[in-house]
């Protein structure tokens, strides 16, 4: 019992670490729009080169948002 507890705890630790080192270093930022709604049930499709994306909307804006990219 005691070397399961102690195998767990130096996993536990060892995957702390890795996980932490790992992020040190990224300083990622968006550089592609950010959409600032709610976008529930996304359903994406590629045509060609361009990407088309649809969502479902709320009952306050009832409607079918289309978003196109040649980027995403």
């Amino acid at each position: 019992m005691k070397r399961i507890f102690a195998t767990t705890i130096l996993l536990l630790c060892l995957f702390s670490h890795f996980t932490s080192t790992a992020s040190e270093g990224e300083n990622k930022k968006a550089t592609n729009p950010i959409i600032w709604a709610d976008v529930p049930d996304v359903a994406m499709v590629r045509v060609g080169d361009t990407y088309y994306m649809s969502s479902t909307t709320m009952h306050m804006s009832p409607g079918l948002p289309i978003m196109k990219s040649k980027d995403l």
